[in-house]
């Protein structure tokens, strides 16, 4: 009787999620490939319709709307309908789901920033994060990312170290350089979401100051720039910097970022805190030298091949710089013998070993696709998304429209789960 495993993707945006989709997609495609094994992904209805193209692979996939109040009765409806042996939450906990009704279940969690540093989140937030990581408490085993994450979770949560698994990320992308983005002379490369974790501020005076030495010298910024947009622009205003001497692109593919890497004069990563810190991979994958702090897990990815500033000080960093022009053929090389240490091969060895300890079982039979009704799904996933849930008069027809196409929806994947 083959094994159905729900994957809960409900709060999957590659976009916004960083370093964590990566992680479920590498999760996602390793449940694929295990014979005797049906897992069926449950996916926010706004981006199903491109979640086959994501991941590269056929899937049987259940979209659900993301009304908060509806959410834990279209789950319970979902669990009731595929019986599933197991839960894995490759992201970022288990919301929205819980760790109840005697299923087993499996949740990533890259960090505990909110619990390390509760100083950067409003008051709401706090109580939302801290809720998240207070269900940890409740799942068969919690995945993260490094040792330092590791015992964080142990120490704030007091969970026995057998229950949390550590799976480095990877070190290697497979993306094709696109150079559309790549400007022209010498510029520093930061890619990191605009969040007070990640010292925008610091680099931005540290930039400041550099650019006293070389006018020219450019900074270039990738990352989600919304929640703080406004402030980082006044501090630029503030500095004085020419307005375009700071590019911030936003979200960029992986083929744009891996062509951003190669072309920089230094990946300048002044946060303070990561429970890993991907971008450190990339950068020394492509031949880009590293500029960071010795703080939290950055130690641990990135060992001795990199230069350290170990100050808030804007001027050492740009110091750093400078130093960085005479070490730099020293650096790149030490920055790729570092990144083949790391392998999603290794990430998905230590997924699986969770997902057997937890109770997955794999078959001797082979992998199977979805069935041919399963085809379907794209185009019920993008009426799905296009009811847009807005306007007093429609919405319980709106509302009734969805739950229809989310009963074929189901039943597709209950055809799925039993080939």
């Amino acid at each position: 009787m083959p094994q159905t495993i729900l994957v809960n993707f409900t709060h999957l945006n590659p976009s916004s999620n960083g370093g964590t989709s990566r992680i479920g997609f590498h999760v996602a495609r390793l449940l694929l490939k295990q014979p005797g094994v049906r897992p069926v992904f449950v996916v926010n209805s706004e981006f199903a319709p491109q979640f086959e193209q994501w991941l590269g692979m056929p899937a049987a996939i259940v979209p659900i709307v993301p009304l908060p109040k509806r959410i834990p009765l279209q789950i319970a409806q979902i669990k009731r309908a595929l019986s599933p042996r197991l839960v894995v939450s490759p992201l970022f906990g288990m919301d929205p789901f819980s760790a109840n009704n005697g299923i087993k279940h499996i949740a990533g969690m890259p960090d505990t920033l909110a619990l390390d540093r509760p100083d950067y989140f409003s008051s709401a937030e706090r109580l939302s994060r801290r809720q998240i990581y207070e269900n940890l408490r409740g799942v068969d085993r919690v995945v993260t990312i490094s040792r330092f994450a590791a015992e964080s979770l142990q120490r704030h949560l007091q969970l026995a170290e057998e229950r949390v698994v550590i799976a480095p990320l990877g070190g290697k992308s497979t993306a094709q350089p696109d150079d559309s983005l790549v400007p022209s002379g010498r510029y520093w490369l930061y890619p990191a979401n605009l969040w007070p974790h990640k010292r925008h501020e610091l680099l931005l005076r540290a930039f400041a100051a550099a650019r006293l030495d070389d006018s020219s010298l450019q900074l270039v910024l990738t990352g989600d720039n919304r929640q703080f947009q406004n402030r980082f622009d006044d501090l630029i205003k503030s500095l004085n910097l020419p307005e375009n001497s700071v590019r911030h692109l936003g979200y960029v593919s992986d083929s744009q970022l891996a062509a951003l890497y190669r072309g920089a004069a230094a990946m300048v990563f002044t946060s303070e805190y990561e429970g890993f810190g991907m971008p450190l991979l990339e950068a020394m994958q492509a031949g880009c030298p590293v500029i960071c702090a010795p703080v939290t897990a950055i130690p641990e990815v990135v060992g001795d091949a990199v230069l350290y500033v170990d100050s808030d000080d804007p001027a050492a960093w740009a110091r750093a710089a400078l130093e960085l022009n005479e070490r730099r053929g020293a650096l790149i090389a030490a920055g790729r013998a570092r990144v083949n240490l790391f392998s999603w091969d290794y990430t998905c060895e230590q997924w699986l070993k969770a997902l057997l300890d937890a109770g997955m079982k794999p078959g001797k039979e082979s992998p199977v696709n979805p069935p041919a009704s399963q085809a379907a799904l794209n185009e019920l996933s993008g009426r799905f998304a296009g009811y847009a849930i807005s306007g007093r008069g429609r919405r319980a027809q709106i509302l009734l429209r969805l739950w229809r196409l989310q009963q074929r929806i189901l039943a597709n994947a209950v055809e799925f789960t039993r080939a």
